[in-house]
């Protein structure tokens, strides 16, 4: 373990896990298209994801756990950024949805309505929806 891992946030080692399932979906199809870099490019800067960070994640995804945030307004900005990455290159993978519902009871979704969550989900977003009106909108049926 490096001297820095020592002392890194709860709140990094959080963003860390978010980013290495953003990947995680970008990759469920082995290639990452240039769309789904742009939405990466964009999450990384606003996770505040180092380089060496991000190629630790690349090379090997499934190291780093999933640490949801206990907030459900985070979670559901989290979902929305993983749904981002989905939708991105306008082609909506089964692979990508299976892996974004695992990823979904990670987050702390309820389990026997995971298939329902994403649907609806994706929906909202392929719709347009910005985060704001995406949480109202999901508040209402979690």
């Amino acid at each position: 373990m490096a001297f820095a891992d020592i002392y890194k946030t709860g709140g990094h080692k959080r963003n860390l896990g978010h980013f290495a399932n953003i990947i995680k979906l970008a990759l469920s199809d082995n290639k990452i298209s240039d769309k789904e870099q742009e939405v990466i490019s964009h999450l990384k800067r606003q996770l505040h994801i180092s380089d060496a960070d991000y190629q630790k994640i690349l090379k090997a995804p499934n190291s780093i756990p999933i640490n949801p945030p206990a907030n459900l307004n985070a979670r559901l900005e989290r979902f929305f950024n993983l749904i981002s990455v989905v939708i991105a290159d306008n082609k909506i993978k089964e692979k990508q949805l299976r892996l974004l519902e695992r990823i979904t009871v990670g987050l702390g979704f309820i389990v026997s309505d995971t298939k329902r969550i994403v649907a609806k989900a994706v929906n909202f977003v392929v719709e347009g929806y910005e985060l704001e009106k995406f949480s109202l909108e999901m508040k209402k049926i979690l």
